[in-house]
């Protein structure tokens, strides 16, 4: 499937992943009600998870969790879907990027881009530091985005504090949908 020039694409792993959270939550016909019928198609019949799926697809997911559920239950759906599909297959990757870089979140939020280049095509990342233990995460889409999918890539980013033993959070910076997203990610430093 070739996206339009106004969109970007996520691996088929990524589709895979979300389903199997959203399974996991007894939430897969309530979503499926609530997509347009090439998002029910694509939940229907899961692609390979080398394809390339319009990122608008999980877009469209990501509201229709958000009206089931709220703002709250998109971020566990990125967060579990990171920790039990996704980050599985990540895991290696980052955590070799950790011992280069050092074991730190920003090691991770700096090289976003580069780290999640073979999963998600399109988007433009940018990392700029606030201190040690803050910056702001900067992801430029083709087109504007909902604020549910932002939030999912709130939960998403949040798998960098498991990966270094430490907590924080992830939030986005502004309401409303954007093309732009500004998300503050703020953490423990770590025990001395």
């Amino acid at each position: 499937m070739v996206a339009p020039a106004d969109s970007w694409t996520v691996a088929g792993a990524i589709i895979q992943g979300y389903l199997k959270t959203i399974d996991r939550m007894g939430l897969r016909a309530a979503v499926r009600e609530r997509v347009s019928e090439r998002a029910k198609a694509v939940m229907d019949k899961p692609p390979l998870v080398v394809s390339a799926v319009e990122g608008r697809i999980l877009d469209e997911m990501m509201v229709a969790v958000a009206a089931l559920r709220g703002i709250d239950a998109v971020r566990e759906v990125a967060s579990r879907s990171m920790v039990d599909s996704l980050g599985v297959v990540l895991r290696m990757l980052l955590t070799n990027a950790l011992q280069l870089f050092g074991r730190s979140p920003r090691s991770i939020f700096e090289r976003v881009g580069t780290l999640s280049a073979a999963m998600i095509r399109g988007l433009e990342f940018k990392y700029q530091p606030l201190d040690d233990t803050s910056g702001i995460v900067s992801i430029a889409f083709p087109a504007p985005v909902s604020e549910a999918y932002q939030a999912a890539w709130e939960g998403t980013l949040e798998y960098a504090y498991a990966l270094c033993d430490t907590t924080g959070t992830v939030r986005r910076q502004k309401e409303g949908p954007s093309r732009t997203v500004q998300l503050r990610a703020q953490w423990k430093a770590p025990a001395a």
